[in-house]
């Protein structure tokens, strides 16, 4: 960071609209690498823009949140890798059977498959396994954990890595996933609450 202007760059907090950072993620792909990008933020708003090229001003997410670091596991005991195209498509085939009251499905991770289990009263069961590297870990019990799957399916489309890690602490934990090409990107999904 330089200073600007009469201002001095500090630390903050600030949660920005995740529409507002996929939109400038979007620009910032076109530009070329050297481009400078000016963050303001205001105690209500922000504005990212670059040199008149462009400017996406917002409204900062209000509220009180969780200390996000604290929710990410430091040294999760499994991790998992599978393609990122085939685990959307297994999301999206096992849930069919998922409506708004059942949106929950179980993941069963066994050391070389990971099975998406989903059900309904009304829809009926569905069950889909692929293919699941153990990178770290020894499996000796499966280990089953809980989603939402429109999360995952979210995180996995925002992602241009071709497989993706997934890293466990238990089933009851937050999860990592992270784009296993190169690191560059790493989402927590907390796991749901089940009666299963």
């Amino acid at each position: 960071a330089e200073t600007v202007g009469e201002l001095e760059p500090s630390e903050t907090a600030a949660v920005i609209p995740f529409s507002a950072l996929s939109i400038v993620s979007d620009i910032l792909g076109r530009l070329p690498d050297a481009e400078p990008v000016c963050v303001a933020l205001t105690p209500t708003e922000f504005v990212i823009e670059s040199d008149g090229r462009f400017a996406v001003r917002g409204r900062l997410v209000e509220g009180r949140f969780p200390r996000y670091r604290d929710v990410i596991p430091t040294n999760p005991e499994f991790s998992f890798r599978v393609s990122r195209t085939a685990f959307i498509e297994q999301l999206e085939t096992a849930g069919i059977v998922s409506d708004a009251e059942n949106r929950d499905m179980l993941f069963t991770f066994d050391g070389s498959t990971v099975t998406a289990s989903a059900s309904s009263p009304t829809l009926g069961k569905s069950s889909v396994a692929i293919p699941a590297a153990t990178v770290r870990g020894d499996v000796a019990e499966p280990v089953s954990i809980t989603f939402d799957p429109d999360y995952i399916v979210d995180m996995l489309k925002q992602s241009a890595a071709d497989s993706i890690d997934v890293r466990l602490v238990d089933g009851e934990t937050a999860a990592l996933f992270v784009d296993s090409d190169s690191d560059s990107g790493t989402y927590v999904i907390m796991p749901l609450a089940t009666d299963r």
